[in-house]
């Protein structure tokens, strides 16, 4: 992984990505409730301060609100034409970020969603807080980690130019908000390069479960690894050959596998073995294993 958190093996980046149906099925379901709550807050604000805002605001609303019932529609049509889409998932990925990166984007004061003139001192610090806390709450929606970087900076780009123009105390405003825009960056990528870094561990154990894995699947010998409950865990090639498996279909149990074996013969034989001295504790055990299995699977001499 580079420090542009690039997997170095294409086969990681996949697997990381999770596929593109599960990135369409997390985004339909976040966007669907967040756009429930959007409408429902919007209604009820217009419906109590009707004359409130400029026709500006108003069409920005609305703006924002088609661009979400489009975004859920695209997410439909490509959820429904995958295999279609698939090669081109980094396109898409990155349309639907800039489409979710416009939703909560902020365009006061050029244009407003309502007059904050009306507004006290601490009003207009709620509000600009919880505006800013819709902003951190939306980038969840973005597949590229970067997208989060860039819709970040260009909004805090966009604020510190009137910033500058209209304050007369811009510096410590732009001091406050260039700390704030270094913590999330900072803070952002290191919590991205662990979460993919721990991927990564994680990932190399499974590749070598799965080298592991096919070693046996090429050993002769029929292998298995049943838990405490005689659920089977795993069973190799042989085994599925054994009980002519070709489907590789996994038996759900000792007892439902072992329960199609039909025993013709047995060496050394079951009688003898009980009824041999104690002297050989490797008899013993043997005699006690056959003797186990003959009465949990029945088996018929």
């Amino acid at each position: 992984m580079d420090i542009f958190l690039r997997f170095k093996s294409k086969k990681h980046a996949e697997a990381y990505s999770l596929g593109l149906d599960l990135q369409l099925q997390k985004k339909c379901v976040m966007l669907l409730v967040e756009g429930l709550i959007f409408i429902v807050a919007t209604i009820i604000s217009y419906s109590l301060y009707p004359s409130a805002g400029s026709l500006s605001s108003t069409l920005l609303t609305l703006a924002r609100c088609i661009a979400q019932i489009l975004a859920l529609i695209g997410m439909f049509l490509m959820r429904r034409h995958l295999q279609r889409v698939q090669r081109y998932a980094f396109v898409i990925n990155l349309v639907l970020d800039l489409v979710l990166g416009f939703i909560p984007f902020a365009f006061y004061p050029a244009v407003g969603t309502l007059s904050v003139d009306m507004f006290s001192k601490l009003g207009v610090y709620t509000w600009a807080w919880s505006a800013c806390s819709i902003e951190i709450s939306m980038n969840y929606l973005l597949s590229n980690w970067w997208m989060k970087f860039a819709m970040m900076v260009i909004q805090i780009t966009y604020f510190m130019v009137f910033v500058g123009l209209r304050d007369p105390y811009a510096v410590p405003i732009i001091l406050m908000a260039v700390q704030a825009i270094l913590f999330y960056l900072i803070l952002t990528y290191f919590n991205e390069r662990y979460e993919r870094w721990g991927f990564f561990e994680k990932r190399k154990v499974y590749d070598n479960y799965e080298a592991i894995m096919n070693i046996f699947d090429d050993i002769s010998q029929g292998i298995m690894i049943v838990d405490k409950g005689n659920q089977i865990f795993y069973s190799n090639r042989a085994v599925h050959l054994l009980f002519n498996d070709t489907q590789n279909q996994e038996r759900s149990t000792l007892t439902n596998m072992f329960s199609q074996l039909q025993v013709e013969s047995m060496f050394p034989n079951l009688d003898d073995l009980i009824s041999a001295p104690n002297e050989n504790e490797g008899i013993n055990v043997k005699c006690l294993l056959i003797h186990y299995f003959s009465n949990k699977f029945e088996l018929v001499k």
